[in-house]
């Protein structure tokens, strides 16, 4: 199904808060298993306890957005679903270049292969016996071939799953190829240029904070957001 852009309250779309995006995701998620529950109508109050969230700020995005529900009847599920789904996915699918090959590239491809959305397209990594080959449906390709296959399959969002020695190199070789969004799970800070957008995810600094914050008597005080 291909999703038409839709018209919010605002007069780009890009200049959505990151909050704000993040937000519209777990609704997305939300309405996805309001509705495999049989459920179809939900009211603001009710989403905001279950994602830990207040009902005014609830209600501000999705009007945010341009959608309405009934104060009566709250929202429709699969309607606020769909429209989320057109804001967020306008093109109807995200294609996505996976560089890395490793135990924690092979778990993305599990995890994002050619039926998740975002859906991983291609991936690179440079060895020989993994480059050629169908790795959980995606098609491993050479270090080589990665600006051409990008700029075929029209990728602009990739992720780097390399050591960090490497990652520097490979997000300069994927701004070139025109991806403006990039994942980063390489133990390494990224610098990219104006109009790319970069996350880091550092799991091993995620799980050593989980670990002090498990040990008793730590001494630590967590902060509230």
């Amino acid at each position: 199904m291909t999703h038409r852009p839709l018209q919010t309250g605002i007069s780009n779309q890009s200049a959505l808060p990151e909050a704000t995006v993040a937000r519209l995701i777990s609704y997305r998620r939300l309405m996805e298993r309001l509705q495999a529950e049989g459920r179809t109508r939900a009211f603001s109050h009710e989403l905001a306890a279950m994602l830990h969230l207040t009902a005014p700020q609830v209600r501000r995005d999705i009007m945010l957005i341009g959608h309405t529900g009934s104060p009566a009847r709250g929202y429709d599920v699969v309607a606020l679903r769909d429209h989320i789904v057109g804001l967020l996915h306008p093109g109807g699918e995200d294609r996505v270049a996976l560089i890395g090959v490793g135990q924690l590239g092979r778990a993305l491809l599990g995890y994002f292969g050619p039926v998740g959305r975002p859906k991983i397209v291609a991936a690179f990594d440079v060895a020989p016996e993994k480059t050629g080959t169908v790795i959980n449906g995606v098609r491993c390709h050479d270090m080589a071939e990665l600006e051409t296959v990008i700029q075929q399959q029209n990728i602009r969002t990739a992720i780097i799953a390399t050591p960090g020695a490497e990652a520097a190199a490979v997000v300069e070789r994927l701004v070139k190829a025109g991806v403006t969004g990039v994942l980063n799970f390489a133990p390494r800070r990224l610098r990219v240029p104006p109009g790319v957008h970069l996350e880091h995810v550092d799991i091993a600094a995620k799980l050593e904070k989980v670990c002090f914050f498990a040990r008793p008597n730590s001494g630590a005080v967590e902060e509230t957001a």
